[in-house]
């Protein structure tokens, strides 16, 4: 008992007292974001025809290994063998799940029709800021990137893999620090493992959009920098994760919830509600030209729930088999689990669920899939103590 409420303490005591942001780290990541949306902003066209194989090999691999290197550089806070065991991990998971995806979505059919017909379609309808295909031109962010690797490839498809390969492999690194968080290097690789194990579950009913990995990317670096009370890198996620998805702004009211007994810290609460509230409003004023109506917010109307709801035969299993699987471990390790992840969760379930029952889609698991990274961090802590990492 006394553990417990000494860790939350120490819980809210982080958000506190945020430490000072690498500002040339903030000015590379707005221009990095800027770059990547120019094909949006200047309606740039993918070339007529593919470049040579060599082209399309490097392009495929190439980010990937660039995107290696740069965390392998740039992370100065763990032991050179880790790193390279973890990063080494993280792409044979990414390119095993992303040819997984490739067999199960994009070499498949969605509703008669071939998987990579819609995607192409709504690609072009996402670049083009198409109001006909809200929600989805709402996140451009992803598609604007995978244009710019068109323009070097010529070919969509090669830069869709491309795009997945990288990401993924950033996605799968980011679970690994913050797993690392609360977990010995070993106790972090397995939770690499159990995500691997469970993603390919989440590409069911879907048509292979581009959102997934940025945006899952996006909750996981703001539970990093939540941890590590990196308030401007936490509003800097957000707001451009959202050009992603837009669900990622919910992490805002989470730091509000946990922030509320320091004055500062309320400050920048509100900040970053404010924040999110802009964003959210902006890009679809942005798409519509005017005030979005209720049906205009998500792409569906005020019925869609009850709809969803009901969809008995679809949407159970797919959150039994990524949410409910880890469910009985994290309950047996509740009382020796870190408050961090515990609040996290705690506000996660409902926040996913309800956003899903109301704006999206229950049957599409891969909505779930920020919490099921927490849980999995719960069930590693609990299932295998001696990689618990020391209380800091």
């Amino acid at each position: 008992m006394a553990e417990s409420e000494h860790t939350s303490v120490q819980a809210g005591a982080r958000f506190a007292s945020p430490r000072t942001p690498n500002w040339t780290v903030v000015v590379l990541v707005l221009l990095a974001t800027a770059l990547s949306l120019l094909p949006v902003l200047l309606g740039l066209p993918a070339p007529a025809h593919p470049r040579h194989a060599i082209i399309l090999y490097g392009m495929l691999y190439g980010p990937v290994l660039l995107g290696v290197l740069l965390c392998y550089f740039l992370d100065h806070k763990l032991d050179r063998k880790q790193k390279l065991d973890a990063l080494l991990l993280c792409v044979v998971l990414a390119l095993v799940t992303n040819y997984i995806h490739l067999w199960l979505v994009d070499n498949s059919r969605y509703s008669a029709v071939p998987t990579l017909t819609i995607q192409k379609n709504l690609h072009e309808s996402v670049l083009a800021l198409s109001p006909e295909v809200i929600p989805h031109s709402y996140r451009f962010l992803p598609n604007s990137f995978v244009r710019l690797f068109e323009l070097a490839t010529g070919d969509f498809v090669n830069a869709r893999d491309a795009y997945r390969n990288l990401f993924g492999v950033l996605l799968l690194y980011a679970l690994y620090r913050f797993a690392r968080l609360f977990l010995r290097h070993g106790g972090a690789l397995c939770c690499l493992a159990l995500w691997s194990a469970v993603t390919p579950i989440s590409f069911r009913y879907y048509a292979g959009q581009l959102t997934d990995p940025l945006s899952h990317l996006s909750f996981l670096l703001s539970f990093i920098f939540l941890e590590t009370e990196q308030f401007v890198y936490v509003a800097l996620t957000l707001i451009v994760g959202a050009l992603t998805k837009e669900t990622v702004l919910a992490m805002s009211g989470y730091y509000a919830l946990f922030s509320w007994k320091d004055k500062r810290s309320r400050l920048q609460a509100g900040i970053l509600l404010l924040a999110a509230l802009i964003v959210f409003a902006a890009v679809r004023v942005l798409i519509l030209r005017h005030t979005p109506g209720s049906s205009e917010i998500s792409g569906v109307d005020l019925t869609h729930f009850v709809t969803n709801w009901c969809d008995y035969q679809r949407w159970p299993l797919g959150f039994l088999y990524t949410v409910g699987i880890f469910i009985p471990f994290v309950a047996l390790g509740w009382r020796v689990t870190p408050w961090r992840l515990r609040s996290l969760a705690l506000y996660l379930f409902p926040v996913l669920f309800l956003s899903s029952l109301v704006f999206s889609w229950l049957r599409e698991a891969r909505n779930f899939m920020p919490l099921v990274a927490v849980l999995i961090v719960m069930t590693v802590y609990y299932l295998l103590p001696d990689e618990r990492a020391p209380a800091q």
